[in-house]
């Protein structure tokens, strides 16, 4: 991850060594002086649209200013497709840190997808793109798996009826689902196809609650 601190020290001794006050250097990036103020103490980051006008105005490479190398950044900087699937997961989150939701959402192609380089931008997204993200993802015939840590309980739920009116599995949801709701599904699809059906709720079930469909069970037989 980048040092905030240090980034926040490196652009302070580049503007000192230019003569130049906090104000001056806000004004010449079009910011306000408290963004200025706000980087030299290492409380944020510049944005990663300033960071080549910060490079040019001081004539360093944005790698010294950063104190690293980062290849996402590099690519995104000099003009170049960034195709995610070629960087590793903490470059692509060191550059989201950087953007804007929406720049990060320009960044995603699915076709170029793999479960990690999702994983590193779920987190910049708001849940408008998440959800789109996650329908074109199955759409594609990819897993959509890692999207679930940052769904609602509702749209969870909706989810598990949606498997279950097609005959998926749906052993993926149910860690992000109360052990209420995931009895009653359990119940409902033991009613539609006895303890076969409802045999992917049982790890996640109470052992009473297993007693109790196996009873039912036994009943029926």
């Amino acid at each position: 991850m980048f040092n905030m601190t240090e980034v926040g020290k490196k652009i302070a001794e580049l503007r000192k060594n230019s003569n130049m006050t906090q104000l001056e250097l806000a004004d010449m990036l079009g910011i306000s002086f408290q963004a200025v103020s706000n980087w030299e103490r290492g409380n944020s980051m510049p944005d990663i649209s300033k960071l080549p006008e910060i490079a040019e105005l001081f004539q360093v490479s944005i790698d010294e200013i950063l104190g690293k190398h980062n290849s996402v950044l590099h690519d995104i900087v000099n003009g170049e497709q960034v195709r995610l699937a070629n960087h590793s997961e903490t470059d692509i989150h060191e550059v989201a840190i950087l953007m804007k939701p929406q720049q990060v959402k320009e960044m995603i192609d699915v076709s170029d997808f793999h479960p990690r380089v999702i994983y590193a931008l779920l987190p910049f997204l708001d849940s408008e793109a998440i959800e789109a993200l996650m329908v074109r993802c199955k759409e594609s015939g990819k897993s959509i798996a890692v999207f679930l840590p940052f769904l609602s309980g509702d749209r969870i739920e909706e989810l598990v009826e949606n498997a279950n009116v097609k005959g998926e599995p749906v052993d993926i949801y149910l860690p992000f689902m109360s052990e209420e709701r995931i009895r009653e599904f359990a119940y409902e699809a033991f009613d539609r196809g006895g303890l076969k059906e409802a045999s992917q709720y049982f790890p996640f079930m109470a052992e009473k609650d297993l007693r109790i469909l196996t009873e039912k069970a036994s009943v029926h037989d």
